[in-house]
């Protein structure tokens, strides 16, 4: 258990050992040729998830959705967030800011498509809410995927 995470209390239940592997070592086991997109709602995690997939991010450049969770991350864990994007060339494709955790139902007005550098400066004047939903591209790829969305039937 980390430092600055408190046990469950026994009446809620037990603390079991589990193996923990870096996504990159899974997906070498598992010779994977092409890995297009990654999808995670990881509720503060998603730093350490990242960070464990950094090979695969840089060599296959999937798109990534996920919901980044700022109020777990906290400030600096969301800056080291966003740098790690930055390092390996991920910009914001849209954004939806939500304050509670929950399934959202909205228009498509509520979608924006801040820099990185915008969004940072948005989270760190409290303009956005707690949960974050970002779908994240890597620039060599953008004008592929936005043409695939523009030309898609959904």
């Amino acid at each position: 258990i980390r430092k600055d995470v408190s046990p469950p209390s026994p009446k809620k239940g037990t603390i079991s050992q589990v193996e923990v592997k870096r996504l990159d070592s899974i997906i070498d086991e598992f010779y994977l040729n092409s890995v297009d997109f990654i999808r995670m709602d990881a509720e503060g995690y998603e730093l350490h998830i990242l960070k464990g997939l950094k090979n695969t991010l840089k060599k296959f450049k999937p798109i990534i959705s996920l919901e980044l969770h700022v109020r777990q991350l906290g400030l600096e864990g969301t800056r080291q967030f966003f740098s790690l994007m930055c390092s390996l060339n991920y910009e914001i494709h849209s954004y939806v800011s939500r304050d509670l955790d929950i399934p959202l139902v909205g228009s498509i007005n509520d979608i924006t498509q801040p820099t990185i550098e915008n969004l940072l400066k948005m989270i760190e004047t409290n303009q956005t809410g707690n949960y974050l939903m970002l779908n994240l591209i890597n620039s060599s790829n953008s004008n592929i995927v936005k043409n695939k969305i523009s030309n898609s039937d959904i």
